[in-house]
């Protein structure tokens, strides 16, 4: 149990060390969830435009194949 407080303490650094891992775990974590949901907006946002078009070439009287 010495040899793990001791490796946590890092020689009386363990303090920074970790709380530099901390913040970075969590800026990291932000990160990858304000992508995911911006990642979901723009599917929303191409599906409603797919959506769209092929309205537009329905009432057009556009047909799919040569």
């Amino acid at each position: 149990m010495e040899a793990l407080n001791e490796y946590l303490w890092m020689g009386g650094d363990g303090i920074f060390i970790w709380s530099a891992y901390s913040a970075a775990a969590i800026l990291l974590g932000g990160l990858a969830l304000v992508m995911l949901v911006g990642k979901r907006s723009v599917e929303k946002r191409l599906e409603l435009l797919g959506d769209k078009h092929s309205q537009t070439r329905k009432e057009a009287g556009a047909h799919d194949g040569p």
